[in-house]
């Protein structure tokens, strides 16, 4: 039993793999063909399970059944010094046969485990962008640092860079339906204290335009 531990080793060395190179007339050295070769000797067992990976599923077969052949005859011939044999001899239990399907990759498992973890990253990514993104989103984040009402909201269109109103051009459109959204608000603007005025600031809203406030005063008609 000492002995057979150190076979896994053993299997992986010149001695063992130079002859299965030449029987199958391997290109290919022998470091190479050892790192396509996993030997293992389970615990508390007299058995040494030789398995080999390759992308060749016959080629395969063939080089796990020559190593074991080699093995066994470097164990019981070459081990020992003054033509003495070994008094431990292996024999082949089960052959290794070609596999009906590639043993790797899963690509079901891969699939799913790409999937769940592409869909972690997106959220994570979704949700780190919201926290760092300093920019007005929605009516919601206009409200965290203005206390003033939404009377409306104008979105960004082509049909706005034209020289006519909206309202005009595209009476039918769902811009200028906002903006009559925006008309009727202003006019439910409670007057200032004690006045029968409305009073409204407008200030530019990008980058770079300078924030001056323009008051504009509605007198009612």
């Amino acid at each position: 039993m000492s002995q057979i531990k150190s076979y896994p080793t053993l299997a992986t060395t010149q001695s063992v793999l130079q002859p299965v190179i030449d029987e199958l007339n391997l290109n290919i050295s022998v470091s190479a063909l050892a790192s396509e070769i996993s030997v293992v000797n389970p615990e508390n067992t007299a058995f040494v399970n030789i398995s080999v990976t390759s992308t060749d599923g016959k080629q395969a077969a063939e080089i796990a059944n020559a190593v074991a052949r080699s093995l066994s005859n470097v164990v019981e011939k070459s081990l020992y010094t003054n033509d003495a044999r070994s008094t431990v001899k292996l024999s082949i239990v089960q052959p290794a046969t070609v596999p009906n399907a590639p043993s790797s990759p899963n690509w079901k498992m891969n699939i799913f485990v790409g999937v769940i973890v592409g869909l972690f990253i997106g959220i994570m990514a979704a949700l780190l962008k919201d926290v760092l993104s300093t920019t007005i989103q929605d009516d919601n984040d206009v409200r965290e640092y203005i206390d003033a009402p939404t009377i409306g909201r104008i979105p960004e269109d082509e049909l706005l860079e034209g020289s006519s109103p909206m309202v005009i051009s595209e009476p039918g459109s769902p811009i200028a339906e906002d903006f009559r959204r925006v008309r009727t608000n202003l006019s439910f603007i409670a007057p200032v204290s004690e006045t029968s005025c409305r009073l409204i600031v407008v200030t530019s809203t990008g980058e770079s335009e300078g924030k001056q406030l323009c008051p504009v005063t509605l007198l009612p008609l």
